[in-house]
């Protein structure tokens, strides 16, 4: 009786809950994908700065002394390293935030510029240590 007494208009339609279900599944895949995209970009980020603590950690030499210091060269590639593990890790967040936006309002997501940038990035960081490897032992 009580649900005859309200008006039609409060009475959801079947087809509008059934969009409504299709719309959160897709964001909550979306979501997770955005999630896993992100957490991709912050495995690298951590790769790279693994690689550049080893570097300073087995970069080191030993002076007349007997005193261990790292070496200027050990320095710079740990300095790119940790530079162009920051730019993904910084990167990775801006664009979490990004598509999270535009998951919620349902528009398209793509970043086709980002991920050649920081491409480029860590071949100009790579080169650099090559460049430095060169310098240190040129045989």
């Amino acid at each position: 009786l009580l649900a005859m007494s309200r008006p039609a208009a409060d009475v959801p339609c079947l087809p509008c809950c059934i969009k409504r279900a299709k719309d959160s599944k897709e964001n909550n895949k979306n979501y997770f994908a955005n999630e896993r995209t992100f957490i991709h970009w912050l495995n690298m980020a951590v790769t790279l700065g693994a690689i550049s603590s080893a570097l300073v950690a087995f970069g080191r030499k030993e002076d007349a002394a007997g005193i261990y210091s790292v070496s200027l060269e050990a320095q710079i590639m740990a300095g790119c390293l940790v530079t162009t593990a920051s730019a993904f890790t910084l990167y990775a967040m801006n664009t979490f935030y990004w598509r999270m936006g535009h998951i919620m309002e349902h528009t398209t997501v793509d970043d086709p510029v980002g991920p050649l940038v920081l491409a480029g990035v860590l071949v100009v960081a790579l080169l650099t240590i090559l460049m430095e490897i060169i310098q240190i032992d040129p045989t």
